[in-house]
């Protein structure tokens, strides 16, 4: 984003000053968030540490200034930041930071909910312990055989339910996540903060602008 700095009333940022032109300066806050500072070719100049500049990167410890007038750098950058805020709608980096972090609740989601391998194992043991008890029998009880390898298969299934998660524990344990999650997953727009929570980490990564109408922000380019 690039930010026009001058005495001018239809400057982004308007400082009132005679030594300051009237389109002086623009600033250009890169996607780290450094603000880079070019002189307009100025017959007053800019200064950064008391040194005249065409182009350079400006900080909250640096001294700054635009002709003869003196900057107050903290507000300045306060002014820079407020225009930013209000007027910015490319977040695509910020987004891209924000996929990373939905990408580990997702993963985290997904292994609540997926089944684990061992009650099943456990089940098939189970079921082929019963099986050959009840066909050893049932040399001597052949009416039972039958009924015996039903009995054994439903109650291996009964058992295997009872090691495995319970549907109500896996709710208690993807609740306690969402919590976790809930406020981290927004739109990156301070002005907007929509909860992203409510779709899978593969729906947002298809997506491209905030669901809500009214943000308008850009998510990807």
């Amino acid at each position: 984003m690039k930010i026009s700095v001058g005495r001018n009333s239809k400057q982004n940022v308007v400082i009132k000053h005679s030594t300051i032109s009237r389109n002086h300066l623009e600033v250009q806050v890169l996607t780290d968030g450094t603000l880079l500072l070019t002189d307009q070719n100025t017959t007053g100049g800019t200064y950064v540490n008391n040194r005249k500049i065409k182009s350079s990167e400006l900080t909250e410890n640096d001294n700054l200034k635009l002709g003869t007038y003196n900057i107050n750098v903290l507000h300045f950058l306060k002014s820079i930041q407020t225009y930013v805020d209000k007027n910015k709608v490319d977040y695509s980096k910020e987004y891209e930071d924000l996929m990373v972090l939905f990408n580990e609740y997702q993963k985290k989601k997904n292994r609540i909910f997926k089944k684990p391998i061992w009650p099943v194992i456990t089940r098939l043991i189970i079921t082929l312990i019963l099986i050959y008890l009840v066909i050893k029998l049932g040399k001597e009880w052949e009416i039972l055989a039958s009924y015996g390898v039903i009995g054994a298969l439903i109650l291996a299934g009964v058992i295997s339910n009872f090691i495995g998660p319970t549907k109500i524990k896996m709710d208690e344990q993807n609740d306690l996540l969402r919590l976790e999650y809930e406020s981290l997953l927004v739109c990156p727009n301070p002005k907007c903060k929509a909860k992203m929570i409510g779709q899978s980490y593969i729906y947002w990564m298809g997506k491209y602008n905030c669901i809500n109408e009214k943000c308008g922000v850009i998510y990807k380019k």
